[in-house]
């Protein structure tokens, strides 16, 4: 028997344990190698971040030339910390860290870079929302040179509000992550039970499906949980059955 669950209950999941999605990564992959957009549009703990972070660990076999860089906006303190998070990816050493060097940056752009942006939510908060970055970034997306994809919980259009420039949110495909159907979610955890020798009945899974309402990362901890009771009642059965032998010996 397994001495840990197999369902993840905090971080982002690595992209060899990610489960579905499959329509949503095409709808996503078709509209960046078509030079878009896309934000990956849902409520929180439906597991955006990790389908972002799986799509750009694969990326690559869409566009093999393309220049790809992930960034998680929950360490960029400021607009120039931003800038300056975009030339790294860009593997740029010497650049001016503001705006007019950043607008430089992108207008000499020779390669096609694909950006994915993780918690682009922040892009609302006073420190980086800011009507010149969304124009500056307005007039290269359109050129097809950079793409972006970002995971986030606002809607778009109430992120970006530029008045110069067209607005952000009117280059972006939304697509939309909601939560798992009752079949995804059983389909789900059975896959995750399979060779831990433990098992949930139907009726445990239509309840860990009803308290989770199909939200991933709500249905993972409760599984989680179930999961750890049934071990503790199998470890506690062995004792006392291994109690019970020494007593007749």
């Amino acid at each position: 028997m397994p001495a840990t669950t197999p369902f993840q209950t905090a971080g982002r999941v690595q992209p060899e344990n990610f489960f579905g999605r499959t329509s949503t990564i095409r709808d996503v992959v078709t509209v960046l190698r078509g030079g878009g957009n896309a934000v990956i549009y849902g409520a929180p703990r439906t597991g955006k971040s990790s389908l972002l972070y799986l799509l750009f660990k694969n990326y690559r076999h869409a566009e093999r030339d393309a220049l790809l860089w992930f960034m998680d906006l929950k360490s960029i303190g400021s607009l120039f910390d931003f800038v300056e998070e975009f030339y790294t990816g860009l593997k740029i050493k010497k650049a001016e860290p503001s705006l007019v060097g950043f607008e430089k940056t992108l207008k000499g752009l020779e390669t096609r870079a694909v950006v994915f942006i993780d918690n682009a939510d922040r892009l609302a908060e006073a420190s980086l929302n800011d009507e010149a970055l969304f124009a500056i970034l307005s007039t290269y997306l359109k050129l097809r040179r950079l793409s972006l994809c970002l995971a986030m919980s606002l809607a778009p259009e109430n992120v970006f509000k530029n008045r110069v420039g067209t607005p952000l949110h009117k280059l972006m495909t939304r697509v939309d992550l909601p939560p798992f159907a009752p079949d995804e979610c059983y389909e789900f955890i059975q896959q995750r039970l399979r060779f831990t020798g433990v098992y949930f009945d139907d009726e445990e899974i239509e309840r860990l499906i009803a308290s989770s309402r199909g939200v991933p990362a709500d249905l993972q901890r409760a599984a989680a949980e179930l999961f750890r009771r049934k071990m503790e009642k199998d470890a506690g059965s062995e004792h006392s059955t291994g109690s019970e032998f020494t007593k007749r010996r």
